[in-house]
């Protein structure tokens, strides 16, 4: 390191060197700063910041019927978002009907349009799964093992993320009618969850009971009876 160049004067009696570092640190390789820092950024990120993984759901039940069980599930905690003609993404939870037509992406309030936009009243505008992908709707039930499905994807993500029941949500928890609405498609959710960490189902509200998921992840997984199923 050569001779110091400076000294420090401590309590006006003793001199302790100061030596100039520039060499040495030049000497240090720069793989080592990489990992350096490196381990500085992990060290420092926040669990927020970590990338978000959805737990798995797996219902006890081995069968469930969507009028009996599903749907008073439905109607007690996602109808009164998920029922009316302007309900969030299109998707309307009311009805077995409503939940084969699945979500779209258009709103169907644009005050910056200026032509008509395809109607999407169900029974009317379309009577098939076919006839709404025509209309650009999109499913939220999967088709089994190789597709997980929406709903259940939203499930898991507010299960990972609660709302805590009994306190008020964060002044800045997205709640205005005004607000941009994200609708994502079974091949968008992952990008979904990392931009969207807190919006899980039910959105803002309670969490679901555990006998209210366990209906709904039943239904989700493919085990609602024959009459009830979304052949």
């Amino acid at each position: 390191m050569g001779v110091p160049e400076k000294f420090l004067t401590v309590a006006g009696l003793i001199e302790y060197p100061i030596f100039d570092m520039t060499d040495l640190i030049k000497t240090i390789p720069l793989g080592v700063w990489a990992l350096t820092l490196s381990w500085l950024i992990v060290g420092c990120e926040s669990p927020r910041d970590a990338k978000l993984v959805l737990p798995e759901l797996v219902s006890t039940r081995t069968e469930v019927s969507f009028e009996h069980d599903v749907q008073s599930v439905l109607d007690r905690r996602c109808v009164v978002c998920h029922s009316c003609f302007d309900a969030p993404c299109q998707l309307q939870l009311g009805s077995l009907e409503g939940v084969r037509r699945g979500a779209s992406q258009d709103s169907i309030y644009d005050t910056t349009r200026l032509l008509p936009q395809q109607p999407t009243r169900l029974g009317i505008d379309a009577v098939d799964e076919a006839g709404w992908r025509e209309l650009g709707f999109h499913r939220v039930v999967g088709t089994g093992s190789e597709e997980r499905g929406v709903l259940l994807d939203m499930l898991a993500l507010g299960r990972a993320r609660p709302v805590e029941p009994g306190v008020p949500l964060p002044a800045d928890f997205p709640l205005a009618l005004s607000r941009e609405l994200a609708c994502p498609a079974p091949n968008e959710l992952e990008s979904y969850v990392d931009s969207h960490p807190t919006g899980g189902m039910p959105y803002g509200t309670a969490p679901l009971g555990e006998d209210e998921l366990d209906v709904l992840v039943a239904w989700l997984d493919g085990r609602a009876s024959p009459a009830s199923a979304l052949e």
